[in-house]
């Protein structure tokens, strides 16, 4: 061996032996030392009591709650613990009901932290300790103006409910007082002690006492809060289903609506000398003094309905009526007739609707004055007919009144003309993307009208050319002589032209192959705000004519290429439902001019997996109400901005990593599915 390598050798063996003593050191440390370096973990590991300074809070017919500090996890929870004349034959309902809510994963159901065995040798579990009041508080506090806010917090209710009854749960006890409300709009249904599985909601035949708060016994009976018990609760023996949930969403309803749930029965005799829904038929007479929708009186009575068949079907069908009622449309319950659904429309298009009466009113001045001016002329010219005989020289007079008259009537019979077309454009707008086929018909009735009153007016043609493009019937939209056309006008007419072997209406449709083929063939058109409106109009009339079938996947991406100027790659995966946006400058996902719909445009798609790649800013607003169920957004250079957002099949979102707080997302995307955010390098 060299005289290096020993040198080495020896350099090797005074490392190890060092490295060897430092360990040795370390691991004989006495107890100061390392309290010195980890205190919080001496402090910790030395803890017998876990829960202190219990103060109560409150308490029910079961347990006691507390506000306790946790000293593991240093906060404040909420413990809750069996009543002391509580005896072991009621250990098993305490825990259940702690295993039940910790089974349950949604932002609006309490959280279970922890459950076990107190040193006593009886069970507690712990909870989030929200702080707010009760919704009942929230309730006596309000007035007629806080309506709105609190239909959102019934509307948060029914998804947590929706939500356990989608895991099979039913609550069985919902009431103001167990929903929590935070000042920040956080609301939070608690106490699930009567919460069972679906397959367990029957209960013994034995009967029960009636007190304010009507217990669970141990031998079963009548469970639940007098007042909110849906009428089968009242029956031991009866099944207990998610129409009984419903029926007490349907009571705070009522509760929020009149300021008190409905009257509960004078015995537990049984239901029948009970229904509120046939007792009392008109809310607004029994409380006079409180403004009452009817589209929420009627879903009141179907929710609390006698009968659990004619009751909603789900949660969820509940809560779409009240939103139906929070956007302005008639709820399912009402069942409204032509007069109610028309003042609805007013109520949620109200300058349209004042712009149409308006020109009805302009329509209907001018056609009396005509008559009455005519009328007048009429006389006159009885009147000279008369004189005819002894005044020769007034009959030249009376030729040139006639010709006036003519001039005179030809320009009333314009104007009436031009005011029909003003209407056609106005029924249109107001109603073309709720039902394209029936505002198109409509709009072109009126133009026919007004056609027969003037077949030269500029209005009245341009406006019939344009119904003719929007239906694809090419071949008559050609034929069409405009005044002074704009220059997208004359683009459209060439566009008419150039495919004018097509004379499609609305039973004779163009296949998705020849869409395709159209909607290429408008490249020639630039597109622009006016011209996307116009794609747009076309796309939406043909997916209305055609309502059973999807749009294919080259209709699609046609669709999006000439919406986005060809800047673009847009890829469509039918048999994966997947549709991927990549746009370089910017992105068209709403179109906001005044006769677009305002709405987003991949509507009409069916889409489960939404991929968008762009270095241009958008809203999340732009996506509403889409049934996608993935949405990747993890490859767009800026966060969308945060708007509230509809997304009701959503699963699982991606965004950048960073781009925002998670947490944060979720307070803005409401789904009725517990919806997964993924962080993406």
């Amino acid at each position: 061996m060299s005289q290096k390598e020993s040198e080495g050798s020896r350099e090797d063996d005074l490392i190890r032996h060092n490295l060897s003593q430092i360990y040795r050191e370390v691991k004989h440390l006495d107890d100061a030392v390392v309290e010195s370096l980890s205190p919080s973990f001496v402090q910790l590991s030395k803890r017998q009591q876990r829960y202190s300074e219990k103060k109560l809070i409150g308490e029910g017919a079961l347990k006691r709650v507390y506000s306790a500090w946790d000293y593991h996890t240093q906060r404040t929870v909420a413990y809750a613990e069996l009543k002391a004349e509580r005896g072991l034959e009621f250990y098993d309902l305490f825990v259940h009901e702690a295993w039940l809510v910790s089974s349950l994963s949604h932002p609006n159901i309490i959280k279970v932290h922890d459950a076990g065995v107190a040193s006593d040798g009886r069970p507690y579990f712990t909870m989030d300790l929200k702080s707010g009041e009760s919704l009942s508080d929230r309730i006596q506090a309000s007035n007629d103006n806080d309506l709105a806010d609190l239909l959102e917090s019934f509307n948060k209710i029914c998804d947590a409910i929706a939500y356990a009854h989608s895991k099979g749960i039913l609550h069985l006890d919902l009431k103001p007082t167990n929903i929590q409300c935070s000042e920040y709009g956080e609301v939070l249904v608690c106490d699930w002690g009567l919460g069972v599985q679906d397959e367990t909601a029957f209960l013994d035949s034995d009967t029960a006492t009636h007190e304010e708060e009507i217990e669970l016994n141990l031998t079963g009976g009548i469970q639940g809060s007098p007042g909110y018990m849906a009428p089968e609760q009242y029956i031991p023996t009866a099944l207990k289903t998610e129409a009984s949930d419903v029926f007490a969403l349907g009571c705070i309803l009522h509760c929020i609506l009149c300021g008190e749930p409905p009257p509960s029965p004078d015995s537990t005799d049984g239901p029948l000398s009970y229904s509120f829904a046939n007792e009392n038929l008109s809310l607004s007479k029994r409380y006079p003094n409180r403004r009452i929708p009817p589209s929420l009186e009627a879903v009141v009575l179907k929710a609390t309905q006698l009968q659990t068949s004619e009751r909603y079907a789900t949660v969820l069908d509940l809560k779409r009526d009240i939103q139906k009622y929070q956007r302005g449309f008639a709820t399912i319950a009402e069942q409204p007739g032509f007069f109610r659904e028309a003042k609805l429309f007013v109520a949620r298009n109200r300058l349209p609707s004042a712009i149409v009466v308006v020109a009805l009113i302009l329509i209907s001045t001018l056609s009396v004055l005509f008559v009455q001016h005519l009328n007048r002329e009429q006389l006159a010219t009885s009147e000279e007919r008369a004189r005819a005989d002894q005044l020769l020289s007034e009959v030249n007079v009376l030729n040139t009144d006639k010709v006036r008259l003519f001039e005179e009537l030809s320009l009333s019979r314009n104007e009436l003309a031009t005011q029909l077309a003003r209407a056609a454009v106005v029924t249109q707008r107001l109603g073309f993307y709720e039902n394209p086929v029936k505002a198109l018909n409509h709009a072109d009735r009126l133009l026919k009208n007004a056609s027969e009153l003037s077949k030269v007016n500029a209005e009245v043609v341009r406006q019939r050319f344009l119904i003719q493009i929007t239906r694809l019937n090419l071949k008559y939209a050609k034929s069409f002589k405009l005044d002074q056309p704009t220059p997208l006008e004359t683009k459209l007419l060439k566009f008419a032209r150039a495919n004018q072997q097509y004379s499609f209406n609305q039973k004779q449709r163009p296949t998705w192959t020849q869409i395709e083929a159209m909607l290429r063939s408008l490249k020639e058109i630039d597109a622009n705000a006016a011209a996307n409106a116009i794609a747009e109009a076309i796309f939406s009339y043909h997916c209305a004519t055609v309502a059973n079938e999807t749009p294919s996947k080259g209709a699609i991406e046609a669709y999006l290429n000439y919406l986005h100027r060809g800047r673009g790659q847009f890829e469509y995966s039918a048999p994966l439902a997947e549709l991927r946006m990549r746009t370089p400058h910017f992105i068209v996902l709403r179109l906001r001019r005044e006769n677009a719909s305002k709405k987003s445009l991949l509507r009409q798609m069916k889409i489960e997996t939404l991929r968008i790649q762009t270095n241009a800013e958008f809203s999340l607003r732009d996506l509403d109400d889409l049934q996608m169920e993935v949405l990747d957004l993890s490859r767009c250079k800026f966060a969308p901005s945060l708007d509230y957002v509809y997304l009701p099949n959503l699963k699982q979102l991606l965004i950048a990593k960073g781009a925002y707080p998670a947490a944060r997302v979720g307070q803005f995307i409401e789904s009725v599915n517990d919806f997964d955010i993924i962080e993406v390098e």
